[in-house]
């Protein structure tokens, strides 16, 4: 399955710059599960956010396509127990210029006794991007930690770039990564076994305010 265009403007689509990106996902494939709760349909301050199976997806692909290929294929395995998030923010206009929406493939996985999920941009489309800035995007990864709440909502919580920052520098971190661009936003390019060991780390860690609250959003219910 292609997307019509891979792109990753977190600042735009879904998070700031402030999110932790990584060029492997955190997780690895043995790590991984399917969590039924995040179905749905959902609502945050600023966006719709519509939850279901990748094989959901895959079904409908399959049926507009007269042969599917080996690329196909390999994608299918690989994305067969996430899901596809199509993020639609609010707009005050209700122009259909104004109305962002993005599409996700969200990957849930456990650390030890807690769940997260790994966010990966799969398709974006707007009139705003020419060719040659589309080029030069490159798709990384996020993650964050679920927390399924009493009054049925969601609480996601990204993992924050000052927090990992301050770990590095004060060398209780060690971790592959880059400074990309004039900001020298942090980037990890550490495998996803490498990855996940340090999210286990994290997690046992007694590390204060590892969850910045501007990163923090809860879905509810849209029984619209």
């Amino acid at each position: 399955m292609k997307a019509k265009k891979f792109l990753i403007i977190l600042v735009v689509l879904l998070l700031n710059s402030c999110i932790v990106k990584s060029l492997n996902p955190f997780y690895t494939k043995d790590k991984i599960v399917y969590e039924k709760k995040l179905e749905g349909n959902w609502k945050s301050k600023s966006a719709t956010w519509k939850i279901k199976p990748f094989k959901e997806l895959w079904a409908e692909h399959e049926k507009e396509e007269n042969s599917i290929s080996e690329s196909d294929k390999k994608t299918y395995e690989y994305y067969k127990d996430s899901f596809v998030l199509e993020y639609i923010k609010n707009s005050k206009t209700n122009k259909i210029e104004d109305i962002g929406f993005s599409y996700f493939i969200m990957t849930a996985f456990n650390v030890d006794e807690h769940l997260f999920i790994n966010f990966f941009p799969m398709e974006y489309e707007t009139e705003s991007l020419n060719n040659l800035v589309s080029q030069h995007i490159l798709n990384t990864n996020s993650v964050c930690k679920v927390d399924f709440l009493e009054d049925n909502s969601i609480r996601l919580k990204w993992l924050d770039e000052d927090v990992v920052n301050r770990l590095i520098e004060s060398h209780n971190l060690k971790i592959k990564h880059e400074r990309i661009g004039i900001d020298e936003d942090l980037v990890l390019t550490a495998s996803s076994k490498e990855l996940y060991r340090f999210l286990q780390k994290f997690m046992s860690s007694n590390i204060e305010n590892k969850w910045e609250k501007d990163q923090t959003y809860t879905l509810v219910p849209d029984n619209s």
